[in-house]
């Protein structure tokens, strides 16, 4: 994880879009001005970079949300999903947040299943550390 006192954190950006990324970014820095101390925060956008953060660098990864639909299988929204599958069996301490497709591609990346709610209604469900990662 991160050796400086700061907190870091790693955040995906879901889109390849070029309004979106700086919207994100906008907001993501919006949310952590008021923090003390400052957490160091480092973007990726892996639709355009194909580029994954190294996990050992960071205590917090956020997945954000995007443009794309999480089942979809072009390459970057695959290779996320082999990253994280990844993350989460190599890095178990290591925290998750996951914003609308990052928490949809977190739940595959610890084993969960996708479907439609028909009832309308919202559920999240946290764990804070795993007790048999998945297989790969």
């Amino acid at each position: 994880m991160g050796s400086s006192s700061a907190t870091q954190i790693a955040i995906l950006i879901n889109t390849d879009e070029s309004p979106y990324i700086q919207l994100f970014k906008e907001s993501f820095r919006n949310i952590f001005i008021g923090l003390s101390p400052s957490p160091m925060v480092t973007f990726y956008t892996p639709p355009v970079t194909q580029i994954f953060p190294d996990p050992s660098n960071y205590d917090l990864l956020i997945i954000g949300g995007g443009t794309y639909v999480v089942d979809e299988t072009t390459p970057w929204v695959v290779s996320e999903l082999e990253f994280l599958k990844t993350t989460v069996r190599n890095y178990p301490n290591l925290k998750f947040v996951g914003i609308c497709f990052g928490h949809q591609k977190i739940s595959q990346a610890f084993g969960g299943s996708l479907g439609h709610n028909k009832n309308g209604s919202a559920e999240v469900i946290a764990k804070s550390s795993l007790n048999s990662p998945p297989a790969t």
